[in-house]
């Protein structure tokens, strides 16, 4: 093989290699805990931290040209402080973990619930985050938080 047949293979083999670890250029591991911890911070006031993220699961698809991109965790929340966990039935908010408050507001004409949450404890947290691909790069544009644990109701 002379040396310009090197070269051309040699660069078709680059082309090659950029072209598919630039495909796979997905949100990693570290990147879905530093968004989730962001969110939950954001959210919360400050007043939830994030103590255990594990990503569990994930999928890439495609949908009329748009590329969106799953990821599923579990992980442990603590709050900073003591409060209630607000739950309305009715209209059952997806991020109910983040539904803190210091005061306990009844309405009477709402069917609502608060638990009481005691500063330092722990729960158990499920949920995913979905990515949308732009010419930026990869967004964040929902997901959601459950308490894993779904024994809070008194």
């Amino acid at each position: 093989m002379n040396k310009n047949n090197r070269i051309i293979l040699f660069a078709l083999a680059l082309m090659l290699f950029i072209g598919l670890t630039s495909c796979s250029n997905l949100p990693s591991a570290s990147q879905n805990e530093k968004d989730l911890r962001t969110k939950i911070e954001k959210v919360s006031e400050n007043k939830i931290e994030l103590i255990q993220f594990e990503k569990t699961n994930a999928i890439k698809e495609e949908l009329f040209g748009v590329k969106y991109y799953t990821i599923s965790y579990k992980g442990k929340i603590r709050y900073k402080e003591s409060g209630y966990l607000y739950v309305n039935l009715l209209g059952q908010k997806k991020d109910r973990v983040l539904n803190f408050t210091n005061v306990k507001h009844h309405s009477a004409f709402s069917l609502e619930a608060f638990y009481d949450i005691k500063q330092n404890e722990e729960k158990n947290i499920i949920g995913n985050i979905m990515y949308t691909k732009t010419e930026n790069g990869w967004l964040t544009s929902n997901g959601n938080i459950k308490i894993s644990e779904e024994k809070i109701v008194k």
